[in-house]
């Protein structure tokens, strides 16, 4: 029993060795995300706890006790408090291909294919490229839904459909404008 413990310790062991090894090449992390649930995909090792980040690329997936040895007096260091981590491109698809199987309409929903409905946007920034916290002021400047323009801003404001008529007569909103300044 003693000698199986060994064993898997030396295992274990060795394993941290080498990741660490090829990942202390390099100076400390820039970020460290630990405490964390990360699906990474990878059959070797599907679930992670900790990532840290060098120049703007994860360079190195693991453990709590392997990443946190990877710090220096520079790294920030983000406890997740046990939530789960997901990628921009997993939030896309989220919500667009996911909301489409909860929806059970895969068939017409979630991607941009031929046979399927016609409801997409343009943004005004790319979703891929925006640091995170502008991810949140992304907005559309054109919007289709069933193949027709509903929203058209900016360069595409030409194709916006004239908005009908505000009704009541004695809205509000006809003499002094709505939330976005609209009237």
């Amino acid at each position: 029993m003693i000698r199986k413990i060994f064993i898997a310790f030396v295992t274990s062991f060795s394993f941290s060795a080498v990741q660490a090894q090829t990942t202390q090449e390099q100076s400390g992390a820039d970020l460290i995300v630990f405490n964390a649930k990360i699906f990474t995909a990878s059959q070797a090792q599907p679930e992670a706890s900790a990532l840290a980040v060098k120049q703007g690329r994860i360079y190195s997936v693991g453990s709590d006790v392997d990443i946190l040895g990877l710090k220096d007096s520079k790294t920030e260091i983000i406890d997740a408090r046990s939530r789960r981590l997901i990628s921009r491109a997993e939030a896309l698809k989220l919500f667009t291909s996911g909301a489409a199987w909860f929806m059970n309409a895969e068939a017409e929903l979630g991607i941009i294919a031929p046979g399927n409905l016609a409801d997409f946007a343009v943004l005004d920034r790319d979703y891929f490229a925006v640091p995170e916290d502008q991810i949140k002021s992304i907005s559309s400047v054109l919007t289709v839904m069933d193949g027709k323009v509903v929203l058209g801003a900016q360069d595409y404001s030409a194709l916006s459909p004239r908005l009908p008529e505000i009704l009541p007569a004695w809205s509000p909103v006809k003499y002094f404008g709505s939330y976005h300044g609209e009237k």
